[in-house]
């Protein structure tokens, strides 16, 4: 038992990696291959690599994999095992590609918890003085990557931070939940938001006349991908949309609902406020250093 236990104390990452909080981006080696990979809390527990830093690694024996949705469209994806060095230091971790880009201005993203130290720290030295500090207890699903659970005065939402993305950002679900408890109302103002694999989304503004405080955050405004994992969920009116008349039947087949997923990601809209954070890789803890609202 001795012995076990003075293997996984030698096992256990150690050290910080600090990065700039407003691009954190790493210098790793892949099969020997240089990529400079971002850091990435909204990221699944992959390196996902763009198309052309995937076929620089020869070595790499990429298969099919199942793929990714993104809402009705379907990509195909490929996965290899593959061995990362970061600072000297190796890990072993599975890459994936898709066929459209997945990031700019890097070769790809990783996920914080896959990288071998037990800190990660995203600093950025000019900001004001922090004055609060609030952490979450982060967990792992296949469908969102990290997240954690937060209460709402409409129900429970699943919260999920990125640093890459300027607009918080719901999914059905998870406006119908924040719409029920916060008076919420859309507004004309629509637009769109590229958060995975190149792909537009339609996207359409909330404004919450009774702002909802979710893990210390104040959220009165966001963006809603309404036809995303809302389920049997129901969202408010949206302005302007005429009522169709009673004697209209519509007889196609149309695809069933995603289900409901009620998550919502907050943006740099709210996280600037937020010059330190942390994230404790061996426990998942995320802590956040702010100033007041």
């Amino acid at each position: 038992m001795i012995a076990a236990l003075t293997a996984l104390l030698l096992a256990a990452p150690t050290g910080t990696l600090t990065l700039d909080r407003a691009d954190p981006v790493v210098s790793v080696t892949i099969d020997g291959v240089p990529l400079r990979l971002r850091v990435a809390l909204d990221q699944h527990a992959v390196v996902e690599l763009n198309p052309d830093a995937a076929a620089r690694l020869t070595f790499l024996k990429f298969e099919r994999d199942g793929g990714a949705q993104v809402g009705r469209i379907a990509i195909p994806g490929r996965v290899a095992r593959a061995r990362l060095v970061v600072a000297g230091r190796k890990v072993d971790v599975t890459a994936s590609s898709y066929p459209r880009p997945c990031c700019t201005n890097v070769d790809g993203e990783i996920a914080p918890d896959l990288l071998p130290f037990a800190e990660l720290h995203f600093t950025s030295p000019a900001a004001a003085m922090p004055t609060r500090t609030v952490s979450f207890t982060m967990e792992r699903s296949e469908d969102l990557g990290l997240f954690t659970r937060a209460r709402t005065p409409g129900g429970p939402v699943l919260l999920l931070f990125t640093l890459n993305h300027a607009s918080t950002l719901a999914t059905g679900a998870g406006a119908a939940v924040l719409a029920r408890g916060g008076a919420g109302r859309f507004t004309t103002t629509t637009g769109t938001e590229t958060r995975a694999f190149g792909i537009p989304r339609p996207v359409r503004t909330m404004i919450l006349d009774r702002p909802v405080t979710i893990g210390g955050f104040t959220v009165a405004s966001l963006s809603v991908r309404t036809a995303d994992f809302r389920g049997d969920n129901t969202l408010p009116p949206i302005p302007g949309t005429a009522t169709p008349p009673a004697d209209i039947r519509v007889t196609a087949r149309t695809p069933a609902p995603q289900r409901a997923i009620p998550a919502v990601t907050f943006g740099r809209d709210l996280l600037d406020a937020c010059p330190d954070i942390r994230f404790a890789v061996p426990t998942r803890r995320l802590t956040l250093t702010c100033t007041l609202p």
